[in-house]
């Protein structure tokens, strides 16, 4: 069937042969280039919209990585006016009528197929791929011939253009009920704009020289469609801004377009258009990402590179791109993260790493199977991208700890602050994955957490800023892994979580008992870590904590004893010191709470004599007791202070 637009080209199939039997001489001839391009790029533009033209350029012109350009727009709505509430019978069939009428273009007539055949045969005949070839291999002055009769030909005036069709009928109401008219001010997709951006760009990246001479003009003419990007269709926009960003790559020497310029352009469009534009304009952000190196940190540590990846992470198709870019900055050689741009790109990790907790379901489809006994075929499981995205992410993030020790070298902050500037944010992340409903990332955040707690780079002597991952990473983290939200999230992997965790949190306390020990705040802190405990093996999750809870506190108190940090009163070599005597009274009357049998069945001979309590114990037990008692009668309130007394006598 031949399309419309071939029919009303070939009505003027005179005019058309002449001006491209002229167009296949001129391409050889510098004189006549010179005298006719602007004619010649009206009758090119004319020949593309008609499908006339290759749909892409000859491997010598093709320097860029995009689709061809599209000769449609992808969607156009057209909106008509809401038909009367009421009308006869014959007005609604006139209506019927009428649309049909004019949707329906006119059947074209044997003369008109005849031309537009010869047309296109004619067209054929001239071997376009040839035009393109010489094209390539013009002079400079030519190029600049051709390059100015293109931009001459992008309108001044970018006011959208749009398509309305009149109502066939009046509406009844100028309003619609939510009160207000819809606005149509989508712009038409115009591909011959596109086409003259495309080809002005690859004849300013065919070389140095065409870059030094060529490249100022483009650029500008890409800038202006970028920062109109409201006027102008989402296909025009993405892939100007894709032109934009090879220009950027190849005249890096250059100062006519300049990296923070162009972010910030790309990243002033509206969310949706920027959703629309996502795989062009991440296309061109790699290709500089993997260019010159002042360029890659140029961009990395640009605010605005950091705002569009983190937009366009959420969208499906462009994820595994941002992913590319993020790990090629981080990666690179030479690396592209600083201490302005580490943060960012830890969040941006994270990012992946939570969207990853879609894998929970399928290891908990196969988890039946597992308690039955029965193998999971590995090579039938689905490999989910996002699941490997995610564990590799958390790897990265661990990757970074290695950069920290130098961040905080550089920086002009004080210890402390920096310690929590560079440190926390890795924390922060690990421990948010450290409760990912996916079983694989959470063994990956847990084994890196762990490595980064136990860096030999973390604590130090000389400030306690380091003494916060109790307050701020272990605890919150058995907090949150105790709330019955994060349980049901897994049942059976987190109960298995809770068990990792207590058993990290009394490798990390002893790993730093030297340090810990000369610490004013050792007290309260251990005393914090039995609460926690106590929580964790009353939390009703069975067997698995009730038997590691007290297997993990009865190695931590026999290294406390060896290293008399916990020292016995019976000791008569060594007498307490005060400290000693505050820790073992609070040690023993903490456990005696949840593990009644742990300190008899670790100090049998302190068993035979409960240790001493001060007069303040002594107080606290009797109100206890009374307390306890309130509501009984006089005699068991008796008996119980009788008893407190008994206690501490």
């Amino acid at each position: 069937m031949v399309s419309e637009t071939a029919v009303r080209f070939g009505r003027d199939f005179k005019a058309q042969l002449a001006t491209v039997v002229l167009f296949r001489v001129v391409t050889g001839h510098e004189s006549t280039v010179r005298e006719g391009w602007t004619h010649i790029v009206r009758i090119m533009l004319n020949l593309f919209v008609n499908s006339l033209l290759p749909s892409s350029f000859t491997s010598s012109l093709r320097t860029i990585d995009l689709p061809p350009i599209p000769l449609q727009s992808p969607a156009q709505v057209i909106e008509r006016g809401d038909r009367p509430s009421e009308g006869s019978l014959f007005s609604a069939f006139t209506t019927y009528v009428s649309s049909f009428a004019n949707d329906e273009p006119p059947e074209p007539s044997g003369q008109e197929i005849e031309y537009t055949l010869c047309t296109v045969d004619c067209i054929h005949a001239c071997s376009f791929e040839d035009i393109y070839e010489n094209i390539s291999h013009m002079p400079l002055d030519s190029l600049k011939s051709l390059v100015s009769s293109l931009i001459s030909q992008i309108p001044e005036d970018n006011s959208p253009r749009v398509i309305v069709v009149k109502p066939e009928l009046p509406a009844p109401s100028p309003v619609r009920p939510n009160g207000q008219k819809p606005r149509l001010n989508t712009p038409a997709y115009d591909p011959r704009l596109a086409y003259v951006l495309e080809l002005a760009t690859i004849l300013a990246l065919r070389d140095r020289e065409t870059i030094e001479s060529l490249g100022k003009e483009v650029a500008d003419v890409l800038q202006t469609v970028i920062r109109d990007a409201s006027s102008v269709h989402p296909v025009v926009v993405s892939r100007a801004a894709y032109y934009l960003l090879s220009l950027l790559r190849t005249s890096n020497d250059h100062d006519f377009v300049r990296a923070p310029v162009v972010l910030h352009s790309i990243s002033s469009f509206k969310s949706d258009l920027l959703k629309q534009s996502a795989l062009p304009v991440l296309q061109g952000i790699f290709d500089c990402i993997r260019g010159p190196s002042d360029l890659r940190n140029e961009m990395a540590n640009s605010p605005d590179f950091w705002s569009i990846l983190h937009t366009l992470q959420s969208i499906p198709e462009a994820a595994p791109t941002v992913f590319e870019i993020v790990e090629e900055v981080v990666s690179g050689t030479p690396s592209a993260i600083t201490a302005d741009n580490y943060e960012p790109a830890i969040w941006l990790f994270n990012e992946f790493a939570t969207a990853g907790r879609v894998g929970a379901a399928q290891e908990q489809r196969e988890e039946p199977a597992v308690r039955k006994g029965k193998p999971v075929k590995e090579k039938k499981r689905p490999t989910n991208e996002l699941v490997i995205r995610g564990a590799k992410a958390v790897s990265i993030i661990y990757q970074m700890t290695s950069r920290v020790p130098h961040f905080i070298e550089q920086s002009h902050l004080e210890t402390n602050e920096a310690w929590n500037a560079y440190w926390s944010p890795i924390f922060r992340s690990l421990t948010l994955q450290c409760i990912n409903p996916c079983r694989e990332i959470r063994q990956q955040a847990f084994s890196s957490l762990q490595r980064s707690l136990l860096s030999k780079d973390l604590a130090s002597p000389d400030h306690k800023e380091w003494t916060n991952i109790f307050g701020e990473v272990l605890f919150p983290l058995i907090t949150q892994l105790l709330k019955p939200e994060i349980y049901q999230s897994d049942p059976v992997g987190m109960s298995e979580t809770r068990v990792q965790a207590a058993t990290l949190l009394c490798k990390i306390f002893l790993h730093y008992l030297v340090l810990l020990s000369e610490w004013e705040g050792m007290l309260d802190l251990w005393l914090r870590i039995l609460g926690i405990m106590d929580r964790l093996i009353n939390s009703g999750q069975g067997d698995n904590l009730e038997e590691a809870v007290p297997e993990q506190l009865k190695n931590i108190l026999l290294v406390m004893s060896s290293g008399r940090y916990l020292a016995p009163p019976s000791d008569a070599a060594e007498p307490q010191t005060p400290q000693q005597a505050q820790l073992w009274r609070e040690t023993w009357t903490r456990l005696d709470r949840f593990l009644p049998t742990l300190m008899p069945e670790l100090f049998p001979e302190e068993a035979k004599k409960p240790p001493s309590r001060g007069k303040s114990e002594m107080s606290a037990l009797v109100a206890g007791a009374r307390e306890k008692s309130a509501d009984a009668d006089e005699e068991e309130t008796v008996q119980a202070q009788a008893q407190a007394q008994a206690q501490v006598g």
